[in-house]
């Protein structure tokens, strides 16, 4: 039994000397080394660069693989006059010009070039137009401070500023130094004033406006026209010349609208505002005689184009004896007699009454607008024709009127609620 536990007891100490045992000592391990990234490339985040005189601007490097590491950078200008660098790629313009910029690490390097701009003034412009033909001009713009360059950008915007219409607008990036021109087209040859604005826009930021007012004015032999592109014909007869047509312009030669008035109470209350209308209301008339018209309209200074008027009382005496007529007078006006067919279109007339139209005049029998009911009255069989004269010591007001029948080239006294048609005259 002694034997046992003896046994036992040796087994556990020998178990726990074997478990209380110390390590055998490692062998050492060298440590291990970190490897660096190969230095590859350089590059510049911008290879082209334009900076004005006096700029500083640092140029950003890229270096790859971007964690690479025992690199050092050499700055280089290829004309430091131009652009010079620092050590940490600060650039600063010097002068106009070209140059440069080289950055490297041994044999490996990156460029950019920079262009130096001189500091431009600032730019002020004018304008200055010249009509090349009836519906064009030719616009110049220069500048009277500073330079219009190439790559400046500039914008030419045409309004007639009688209608709010605008006309043309021109947009062109500058591609030669100097004046900058353009033609517009779409005008009206009749005294119409437009506005005409320039926007120049510079690479530097600049932002520079100029403005003028151009009155186009197209004078051609026998031919006139309205401020709203309306054609016509003229004749010389005696020192005067007048238009062959009726006028049918629906505004004033200064841009003022003439009212359109249809109603008959309308027209009638219209006593001292201009208003105009078609015969009977009817625009097919208005092709063919015109339109009618309210003193107000007729007797001012601007129904016709500039340079023309309406007729006075003695202009229509005139006529009257340049065709051969002998001027009469009555109780109820002054007349020619028998001069009526010699001033007649030689169509148009009703009942076999044209005329024989001598003098070039083509008058035709567009009626009127009576100035009491508004009315339209005689329209095939009589012209009548606005003067600008009113009746002296006419206690109501009125106003020398002449119109042409079968014969005769007479004058009458209305009120100037009347509509009638007008001709335009301007001395030789």
């Amino acid at each position: 039994m002694k034997s046992l536990l003896y046994a036992a007891s040796l087994t556990v100490l020998v178990a726990c000397l074997a478990g209380c045992k110390p390590e055998e000592p490692q062998e050492p391990q060298e440590p291990q080394e970190h490897e660096t990234p190969v230095f590859e490339s350089l590059s510049f985040e911008k290879t082209e660069l334009e900076l004005n005189v006096g700029d500083v601007y640092s140029l950003e490097v890229i270096v790859s693989p971007a964690d690479a590491e025992g690199y050092t950078l050499q700055w280089e200008s290829s004309d430091e006059s131009i652009a010079s660098v620092s050590d940490d790629g600060e650039v600063t313009a010097v002068s106009a010009g070209t140059a440069d910029i080289t950055v490297n690490s041994g044999e490996i390097s990156a460029t950019c070039k920079v262009t130096v701009k001189e500091n431009r003034e600032q730019v002020e412009m004018k304008i200055e137009v010249r009509a090349l033909s009836a519906n064009e001009a030719e616009v110049t713009v220069s500048a009277v401070h500073g330079q219009i360059l190439p790559e400046d950008n500039l914008r030419l915007t045409v309004v007639n500023t009688f209608t709010g219409e605008e006309i043309q607008t021109i947009e062109n990036t500058v591609s030669a130094e100097g004046n900058i021109v353009e033609t517009v087209e779409g005008l009206i040859p009749a005294h119409v004033v437009y506005g005409i604005d320039a926007l120049l826009t510079t690479p530097d930021g600049q932002s520079v406006t100029a403005e003028s007012e151009y009155e186009h004015v197209w004078d051609e032999e026998g031919i006139v026209y309205d401020c709203e592109g309306n054609k016509y014909t003229t004749v010389i007869v005696g020192n005067q010349e007048w238009i062959v047509e009726n006028m049918r312009v629906g505004m004033l030669n200064d841009g003022t609208p003439i009212e359109r008035l249809d109603a008959t109470d309308a027209w009638i209350a219209a006593n001292e505002s201009p208003a105009w209308c078609f015969y009977n209301n009817d625009e097919a008339n208005g092709e063919k005689y015109g339109y009618l018209y309210n003193y107000p309209a007729a007797g001012s200074d601007r129904l016709c184009p500039v340079g023309w008027r309406t007729p006075t009382h003695e202009d229509w005496q005139n006529l009257g004896v340049a065709v051969g007529g002998t001027l009469y007078s009555d109780e109820w006006g002054d007349y020619f007699s028998m001069i009526g067919v010699h001033l007649k279109a030689t169509e148009g007339w009703t009942d076999g009454k044209n005329g024989k139209d001598t003098y070039g005049l083509s008058f035709l029998p567009g009626g009127c607008r009576n100035a009491q009911d508004g009315t339209f009255n005689l329209e095939g069989s009589t012209a009548y024709m606005w003067s600008s004269t009113p009746v002296e010591g006419s206690e109501y007001g009125e106003i020398n009127v002449w119109y042409i029948t079968n014969w005769n080239l007479s004058n009458i006294r209305v009120v100037g609620t009347g509509g009638f048609s007008v001709r335009c005259v301007r001395d030789v």
